[in-house]
């Protein structure tokens, strides 16, 4: 395989590497992006007026004296896409957000269930109360398992008896304890049912994780919402921002990484497509030229030795000094002295399209040794 074949089956490789790197990362960066959007949807929420809240909360309770009534009716199940599919509006229909500290969990909720909310965090089953509190109600809040581009329910399955999860809509913080834990068919919600004199709200998702073939019931009843459960929240939503923050920043670093990796071999093709000669003269400390001393060159990485008509590419110093590499492409290669008597070994070459001569790129502590200036190259020792 020649050389220029090598170098573009090379930058195809980088290429699709790096495509390959923002596929499998997706769902990292994307769930980042979208904790951060989710964030400021909710803080956005929050700036709304008592004005709004009041006639929004007045309508939601009329709803659910309705429903005290009637009964609830879970419906169609939310994930099997027959679910009221309208535009919504996320702006108008988000009321809150549903914190979860065992799983560091905080995302949006909204007050209706079709396939658009289903895919931006947790939706009101219609059907079921609004979550407002309240006696002799119980709602149901679905969230997918999980998917690509946000992290939802996928970790429900972890919260267990007992625990604790806040509901915060419409400026009301209202706290549930975990009681029962169940599994049940995508039809058979005939359980969820309201219960005279108890507050309660059942968390619904998919389970097991990608199968889901049932559905997973997390239900919870009212208890007081205290202090130290906001300071719970907070540090675990603390700790979630400071986890997703360090996702976006470690993959900008990579990303940037990787096209920078391309763009050298962008530029380090285009320099290889032109020729450029090296020249240098070796000297002693007297600045008098050393005559004879062998030079040889060697890939960039040393391992592969040079050759011009099958013969190793060794050139020697003349009467003044001067050792010359005529006709090289452009790119970096290590010269090797042929002594090993003394330091032995520098880069050398292009590293710019801007670049007109070949220099010397020697190691930190050798840099007194090498010398390039104005196009003029010396080692002196």
């Amino acid at each position: 395989m020649t050389k220029k074949k090598r170098t573009k089956q090379n930058f195809i490789l980088n290429l699709i590497f790096f495509i390959g790197f923002l596929i499998a990362l997706y769902p990292f960066y994307v769930g980042a992006l979208n904790h951060f959007i989710d964030e400021q949807r909710i803080n956005t929420l929050q700036s709304q007026t008592n004005k709004n809240i009041l006639s929004k909360e007045a309508s939601m309770r009329k709803k659910n004296a309705e429903l005290r009534q009637d009964g609830i009716v879970a419906g169609s199940d939310p994930f099997s896409g027959s679910t009221y599919n309208e535009h919504v509006n996320l702006k108008k229909n988000l009321i809150g957000e549903v914190s979860i500290s065992k799983i560091g969990l905080d995302i949006p909720l909204f007050d209706t269930t079709n396939e658009e909310t289903l895919n931006y965090g947790a939706t009101v089953l219609q059907g079921t109360s609004f979550p407002i509190g309240g006696k002799g109600t119980h709602s149901v809040i679905s969230a997918h398992r999980g998917l690509a581009s946000r992290v939802l329910f996928t970790n429900l399955n972890k919260v267990k008896k007992n625990d604790i999860f806040v509901l915060k809509v419409l400026h009301k913080k209202l706290a549930y304890k975990v009681f029962k834990i169940q599994i049940v068919k995508p039809e058979d919600y005939q359980g969820l049912k309201i219960e005279p004199n108890k507050d309660l709200v059942t968390l619904l998702t998919c389970t097991p994780y990608m199968i889901n073939s049932h559905r997973l019931l997390v239900t919870g009843y009212r208890v007081p919402y205290r202090g130290g459960m906001t300071k719970s929240i907070d540090t675990a939503n603390k700790w979630n921002t400071l986890k997703q923050g360090m996702i976006l920043i470690g993959v900008v670093v990579v990303l940037i990484g990787q096209l920078f990796l391309i763009y050298r071999k962008i530029v380090m093709t285009k320099l290889s497509k032109r020729k450029f000669d090296f020249a240098f003269y070796r000297l002693n400390q007297k600045e008098e030229p050393i005559v004879n001393v062998g030079y040889q060159l060697f890939s960039k990485n040393g391992k592969v030795a040079l050759k011009r008509d099958g013969e190793p590419l060794i050139r020697y110093s003349n009467l003044a000094g001067q050792v010359v590499f005529d006709n090289l492409p452009g790119n970096m290669y290590l010269m090797k002295k042929l002594s090993m008597s003394e330091q032995n070994k520098v880069k050398i070459g292009v590293k710019k399209i801007s670049d007109t001569h070949m220099s010397f790129y020697p190691k930190k502590r050798d840099q007194s040794y090498f010398n390039s200036k104005n196009g003029k190259n010396w080692i002196k020792w």
